[in-house]
């Protein structure tokens, strides 16, 4: 499934008409894959679509669901983006993306995708919010909604 999201965002930005969009320069906190680095860093990057993440919890694990939508693109169906053990509860893991996304509001991630892209996700406060995650109604899940930019020279 992973490999799935991968290829769609792969072949859906190599169709993104850059021509289109004006190049923003971000700075963001890059926190690195453990969460330990704080390096201020500042891209070139064309803002491409929204990132939907689902948290919740199946059993002794967490499983994290994903779904986009590009620029003038209609929002994918949710895939499984990944499965691990579960590692405290989801009340815990909501709790404690509230404190880091108050101390670091502008927090971002760069990911390198196949066909030579370089993709910037950062969270943002969706329409009718007042924080970029919130409960599902059910209670067994949480959301995080994010931004992705395409890195441009």
């Amino acid at each position: 499934m992973h490999k799935k999201l991968i290829l769609t965002t792969t072949l859906l930005m190599s169709v993104f008409p850059l021509f289109s969009q004006e190049v923003q320069r971000i700075t963001f906190v890059d926190v690195g894959p453990t969460g330990s680095q704080r390096i201020n860093r500042t891209v070139n990057a064309i803002f491409a679509g929204w990132l939907q993440m689902e948290m919740r919890q199946e059993g002794n694990l967490r499983a994290v669901y994903m779904s986009m939508r590009l620029v003038d693109g209609e929002w994918t169906d949710w895939e499984l983006y990944e499965r691990r053990p579960m590692q405290g509860t989801l009340s815990w893991q909501f709790d404690a993306l509230r404190r880091e996304y108050a101390t670091l509001p502008n927090a971002g991630a760069v990911m390198s995708i196949p066909g030579g892209f370089t993709i910037l996700r950062m969270m943002a406060i969706p329409t009718g919010q007042t924080i970029p995650f919130w409960w599902g109604t059910s209670g067994n899940s949480f959301y995080v909604f994010h931004r992705l930019y395409m890195v441009v020279p």
